[in-house]
């Protein structure tokens, strides 16, 4: 299978280590035999209200930096994009600041960031599990959807276990995945499988998770998919991550090479 990245975060995101090289990651990159890398570094539209503290301080303008090292590299191509936040309902970026970056990728799953993601009062696995559908949803039917190539960790919860997380697709129907999918499908949103997620789940439990449903749907629904490893430090090597087993992965998750193709030759054109 052929791998691509297109979820690496540099220093510049705060949760990532702080000599976490655009340098590092491309020779990394380049050894592996990637075509293409794409750095999805946080970011939040200072003219958009409601970023949390932490989110505040990462804005688009600062991603500019990453240019001039990102025009050192050769031999694969380096993509600058970001990845943005979905949170209560709003999109942490503008057509402006999407036109500053290469690709957006979105989140609407890092419910472990409670009362700003994660509604408060979303206390039980149900009410999780209802929040993850319907954030998902309205990311798909959002007007700015048309400016997102892909979304990051769909329906994951960020923050849980193997089996907490199964715990939260109990509660969730094949026809409500389905539905939800089909929006996906219909707003050409890639969805990613995401190397950090699936590093929690051992290989014997790939297929018979809740998870695995929800990219079971997915397929039915006509979505196609995107390869990420969410990466937080460049010592992190390709072969030493979740992203190494892709094909394995996508085999257990009943998808195939061809359905990431179309997000890869998108990056490509880019």
């Amino acid at each position: 299978m052929q791998l691509y990245d297109l979820h690496v975060h540099t220093a510049l995101s705060s949760c990532a280590a702080r000599d976490a090289s655009i340098a590092e990651y491309c020779a990394d990159a380049r050894e592996a035999g990637l075509p293409v890398i794409g750095f999805a570094d946080h970011a939040w539209e200072k003219t958009v209200a409601g970023a949390s503290p932490w989110y505040a301080a990462q804005d688009y303008e600062r991603l500019l930096a990453r240019r001039a090292e990102a025009e050192c590299e050769t031999g694969l191509k380096v993509l600058l994009g970001a990845e943005a936040e979905m949170a209560a309902g709003v999109v942490a970026f503008t057509p402006h600041s999407a036109s500053l970056v290469d690709y957006i990728i979105c989140p609407h799953s890092h419910t472990h960031m409670k009362g700003f993601v994660l509604p408060t009062d979303a206390d039980t696995p149900e009410k999780h599990a209802d929040f993850l559908v319907k954030s998902f949803y309205s990311l798909c039917m959002h007007p700015l959807a048309k400016y997102i190539l892909g979304i990051a960790h769909p329906m994951y919860p960020i923050g849980k276990t193997v089996d907490e997380a199964d715990r939260l697709f109990a509660h969730m129907t094949d026809d409500a995945l389905f539905f939800i999918c089909r929006a996906a499908a219909k707003a050409d949103l890639a969805l990613e499988l995401n190397g950090s997620v699936f590093s929690k789940l051992p290989s014997d439990r790939i297929a018979s998770s809740g998870y695995a449903r929800f990219f079971r749907a997915a397929k039915s629904a006509g979505c196609h998919f995107f390869l990420g490893s969410d990466r937080h430090s460049s010592k992190l090597h390709v072969q030493d991550n979740t992203l190494s087993r892709a094909g394995e992965i996508a085999e257990a998750l009943g998808l195939c090479e061809a359905d990431f193709t179309r997000a890869l030759d998108k990056a490509m054109s880019l």
